[in-house]
């Protein structure tokens, strides 16, 4: 009697990477070489979207960027309402429209973390983004948060 061929074991499955949480808003980091050596400044806007075919978007509220900075301090934007405004001046260069911003003294460069949470149950509502602020030229940095779909 022959003997039965033997069966090679099974080949086992590629791993399947873990998918990245999906969040509401996209965070998009902009930094300007306009920064002062009296503080640290971060801006930002969260969008609604108003209308995609006409171009019309407007600010949303009751939400906080979450910053944390070199030194490992977490630092939260007030909650802002409707509305927004200009981070700089209308003419200047590096001027995005603004409804949250943290500001603390002294400039800190170095590498931080950012991300958007809600005001009401500090979920967080965009993926951290990673910057650094260079010692020179000085900087500030402004954070669109778009929506995602």
């Amino acid at each position: 009697m022959p003997s039965p061929t033997p069966v090679p074991p099974p080949t086992p499955a590629e791993p399947t990477p873990t998918p990245a949480p999906q969040y509401p808003f996209i965070a998009n980091p902009v930094s300007f070489n306009t920064g002062t050596p009296q503080m640290t400044r971060i801006t930002g806007m969260v969008w609604k979207i108003i209308d995609l075919n006409t171009s019309q978007f407007d600010a949303e509220p009751d939400y906080q960027m979450r910053l944390l900075d070199p030194n490992g301090q977490e630092h939260l934007s007030d909650v802002p309402g409707l509305g927004g405004t200009d981070s700089t001046c209308p003419d200047c260069s590096d001027n995005r429209r603004m409804n949250m911003k943290i500001e603390f003294a002294p400039y800190l460069p170095g590498a931080y973390r950012i991300d958007l949470i809600s005001s009401w149950d500090g979920a967080q509502q965009a993926a951290e983004v990673e910057f650094t602020l260079s010692s020179e030229p000085l900087q500030y940095l402004h954070v669109d948060f778009f929506p995602s779909e």
